[in-house]
């Protein structure tokens, strides 16, 4: 693990736990975000500011975690969306192609309709969203650009400790212990996935050369209220709380893939070891 690497995202929920997983003897890991608790201040969208930090640093890797995730923000602003998750990760790409470096990019399910989830490697993508689509356009881009550099990982529903104290287990808990019941899509499925697990995951196919496009997901396959259902029941707060809808009684701007969600087992074979389960992955975390 040795070598300067470069989280850019450092302050969200990915690749907070990214720092810590790769902290090593002999490494040096250099996280950025856009506040103070960063190592370094970086605004995607800012692609001279990309360039300047990067030529700062000069990192080995470069770990894209950060970008707009917001799925109805995107949708609102589809300018600001592209400058920000693919202005931003295509001068990164454009800078570690001339350097001769390595990548990990972090992607989504929402590349997918949601029709046939979940998704192995090969489906063939069918973005809804402008989120989904301008993740997309990055994945292509390397796939041309840094076939042989680039890792772009897959992932979907992350949970964990966010850094900045809000994930969706702080938010859902929080409206739980105050007694608020909270409405969930009982029609979107998907894969939980640990934050932790999944940075352990990508350091470890990272450590392996693995190139191209990886699956990264937990294997449970649920509803997002049963899986708010879980998470109350581990944290001691009520299930019946969490109020079951259709995604369509919600009125979100931005289309969502409702059989969405990913087949990871390639990645789990590849590394020998089985992704983290809902239960496991819970068991990991402290209470609130």
């Amino acid at each position: 693990m040795s070598g300067r690497h470069l989280v850019v995202g450092a302050t969200g929920q990915v690749g907070s736990h990214l720092l810590a997983a790769l902290a090593a003897p002999g490494a040096l890991v250099v996280g950025t975000g856009h506040t103070t608790a960063a190592d370094v201040q970086l605004d995607l969208a800012d692609v001279r500011g990309v360039e300047a930090v990067l030529n700062r640093v000069q990192p080995d890797t470069v770990w894209l975690a950060g970008a707009y995730t917001h799925v109805d923000g995107c949708e609102a602003d589809p300018a600001k969306s592209r400058r920000v998750n693919v202005d931003g990760p295509t001068a990164i790409a454009a800078w570690v192609r001339k350097h001769g470096r390595r990548l990990v990019f972090f992607s989504t399910d929402y590349v997918f309709d949601g029709t046939e989830g979940p998704y192995a490697e090969d489906a063939r993508p069918h973005p809804l969203s402008v989120y989904g689509r301008d993740k997309l356009a990055v994945e292509a881009l390397l796939a041309h650009e840094l076939p042989d550099r680039a890792l772009v990982v897959r992932t979907t529903w992350v949970y964990g400790r966010a850094a900045r104290g809000q994930g969706f287990i702080e938010r859902l808990t929080q409206n739980l212990a105050a007694g608020r019941s909270v409405r969930l899509p009982s029609d979107q499925w998907g894969n939980p996935t640990s934050a932790a697990n999944l940075a352990d995951a990508t350091r470890r196919l990272w450590a392996a050369d693995a190139v191209g496009l990886w699956h990264v997901a937990g294997p449970d396959y649920v509803t997002r209220a049963d899986w708010g259902r879980q998470v109350a029941a581990h944290f001691h707060h009520d299930p019946s709380l969490i109020e079951g809808v259709p995604t369509a009684a919600l009125g979100q701007p931005a289309r969502r893939p409702l059989a969405g969600g990913l087949l990871a087992a390639r990645a789990a074979t590849f590394l020998g070891t089985p992704l983290w389960d809902g239960a496991t992955g819970l068991a990991h975390l402290e209470s609130p």
